[in-house]
């Protein structure tokens, strides 16, 4: 008979579990602490402080229903109010969150699998996780989406064991902040509705044990949808970004990945405003929130349907990036962030590693109690991020699945080993190996290009004008008809005084802009606009090249008169500074250089 464990020592060994990874991620921070990825902020990032001071500035109440998940911004809002503003507040929460994170995984594992040493070998597997700690130390709702999640589905497994109508509750409640972290969580709902119900044919939970589960959801909800009531007048229950993600992922020609509505224009605000005015200027006429998430789902089915094999094709491609070894990159490229972190080989875990494991690991764990529950997360889990489009952090939150499955094949080695079972050892090892190996061919193009231009700009935005040219230098060289690229390099160059040289990208930038799509677009139109306007800044300085001078005032000279016609028409809005920058470059160039083409604000 198997005495019970004192109900201390286990607080006691849960203590010294968060202790223990808390030293190695504090540890770990301190060393990187110097990192300009670490220091500074990226656009997602930085939209995300904006938000939370806006939020103690203007109060809770915006004037929007929310279009991107609200929850993260708010938190740090509330942190902001608590502990005062600042991005080292934010970091040394979001390691402590990582720490608890193994906590609940350890302890998520000691309730599904079937060996207690399993348990621990999962929590070791979610400390040696090296791409967790990089999210930990990026202003990103990352890291807190993964915490939310382990959480939620402890919480679900003890109300399935305990049949208190206050654990489905809390399970539920949990469920509807993860959604206002992340709002691609409604799809993977039904899948764990499906797996409640046939545990009930199992007796355990009931009809009204689910019914007050979903009753939890709705109320984790409800914040948000009464706000987007009252801020928009418009029934929005959580955002209304699900119609535009839809699109990005799944268009003719789409890659998988997250690409810009318009190129180059992928910060949050930009999307937003995209995403909005295209659907207007398409609709001709101003739209409801929830119209402008349905005008890019209808647009996204249309496409779809239009080429059922491609889209097939992309579907799949997704499914394999999904479970690439690489961190798909969104606001910073792991492998590059590696360069600058090299003490991150000391947690060697990828993605794809824990994929091989889990692999024949899912084949060990088929008899579990749990079993039919835990797969479908895992399913659901990749069909939420799959029917979008796929970035690394966007996986995160199933990695402690995964884990589970992970830490049960690392278990049968173990017991392999000691029972000396070969065969089962042997199948073991060459299922992880071959699964990796699916995991580490490149289906998508390796572009540590973007991640290099991050980088430039961190330290173009600190001074470090050297080094930010270093890393630019790179990107261009490896992505060289990239005009955000060119056009980034070329800022840099003239900040360093290198006008002749900055002219000359700029140039490239606006060639390479202009050739990418139609300039019918007001938006890239001002693109064309600023580069060609640097460019003419930049050759004035410059001086050698007088011929080079006078067209590029000509082209600012047609570009303005574009702009101009555009907002005169309705089509385009510019702030009083930029009618003043259109009017004035329209006006310089018409009477120094530019030959007579007609009236200001026509077209040529």
């Amino acid at each position: 008979m198997v005495t019970p464990r004192p109900e201390h020592l286990v607080r006691n060994r849960l203590a010294a579990v968060f202790v223990l990874a808390l030293t190695v991620k504090v540890v770990f921070l301190i060393a990187a602490w110097d990192n300009p990825f670490v220091v500074g902020l990226t656009n997602d990032e930085s939209y995300h402080v904006e938000e939370a001071g806006t939020i103690l500035r203007e109060g809770v109440v915006r004037d929007d229903a929310f279009y991107f998940a609200p929850l993260y911004p708010y938190l740090l809002a509330g942190l902001f109010r608590l502990v005062g503003e600042g991005v080292p507040v934010i970091l040394v929460l979001q390691v402590v969150l990582g720490a608890l994170n193994v906590v609940l995984v350890l302890l998520l594992a000691d309730r599904v699998l079937a060996s207690k040493r399993a348990a621990w070998f999962a929590a070791a597997l979610t400390l040696l996780f090296g791409p967790m700690y990089m999210y930990e130390w990026l202003v990103l709702k990352s890291t807190l989406a993964v915490v939310t999640t382990s959480l939620a589905l402890l919480l679900l497994f003890r109300a399935l064991d305990r049949g208190r109508m206050c654990a489905w509750f809390a399970s539920g409640a949990v469920f509807g902040l993860l959604i206002l972290l992340r709002g691609n969580v409604l799809v993977l709902l039904p899948f764990v509705f499906l797996g409640l119900i046939l545990e009930q044919r199992r007796g355990r939970g009931t009809p009204a044990s689910l019914a007050v589960w979903l009753v939890g959801i709705a109320c984790g909800i409800l914040p948000a949808t009464v706000h987007n009531a009252v801020a928009a007048s418009d029934f929005v229950p959580t955002t209304y970004q699900g119609g535009t993600n839809l699109y990005i992922g799944n268009h003719r020609g789409a890659s998988g990945t997250y690409e810009a509505l318009r190129p180059g224009r992928g910060h949050p605000a930009q999307e937003k405003y995209d995403a909005v005015t295209i659907a207007e200027a398409a609709s001709g006429r101003s739209l409801w929130p929830s119209e402008v998430s349905s005008f890019w789902v209808h647009r996204a089915l249309e496409e779809m349907a239009e080429s059922p094999a491609e889209w097939a094709g992309l579907t799949l491609k997704k499914a394999l990036l999904f479970h690439a070894n690489a961190e798909i990159m969104d606001v910073v490229d792991y492998r590059v962030f590696r360069e600058l972190e090299p003490h991150l080989w000391l947690v060697p875990l990828s993605f794809g590693l824990i994929v091989g494991l889990a692999v024949p690991g899912l084949f060990l764990a088929r008899r579990l109690p749990d079993f039919r529950l835990l797969t479908l997360v895992v399913v659901g889990s990749a069909a939420s991020v799959i029917l979008f489009f796929v970035f690394g952090r966007y996986r995160l939150p199933v990695v402690g699945v995964y884990i589970l499955f992970a830490a049960t094949a690392v278990d049968g080695v173990i017991d392999g080993v000691r029972r000396r079972a070969w065969r089962p050892l042997a199948a073991i090892v060459l299922i992880s190996a071959a699964v990796f190996g699916l995991t580490a061919i490149p289906f998508a193009e390796a572009e540590s290009a973007m991640g290099y231009n991050t980088l430039g700009g961190m330290y173009a935005r600190a001074g470090d004008l050297d080094n930010a040219r270093r890393w630019l230098d790179r990107a261009v060289e490896e992505l060289p008809d990239r005009p955000e690229l060119r056009h980034n390099l070329a800022n840099v160059l003239m900040a360093r005084g290198e006008h002749c040289a900055a002219a000359s990208e700029y140039a490239r930038a606006a060639h390479l802009r202009r050739g990418s799509m139609s300039t019918d677009d007001p938006i890239v139109l001002l693109q064309l606009f600023e580069m060609t306007r640097a460019q003419t800044e930049a050759l004035g300085v410059c001086g050698d090249h007088p011929q080079q001078h006078e067209r590029a005032r000509e082209d600012l000279a047609d570009l303005a008169r574009d702009l101009l016609a555009d907002a005169e028409g309705g089509g385009f809005e510019p702030s009083e500074e930029l009618r003043a920058a259109l009017e004035a470059a329209a006006r310089a160039a018409r009477t120094e250089h530019a030959p007579p083409t007609g009236e200001l604000g026509s077209r040529p």
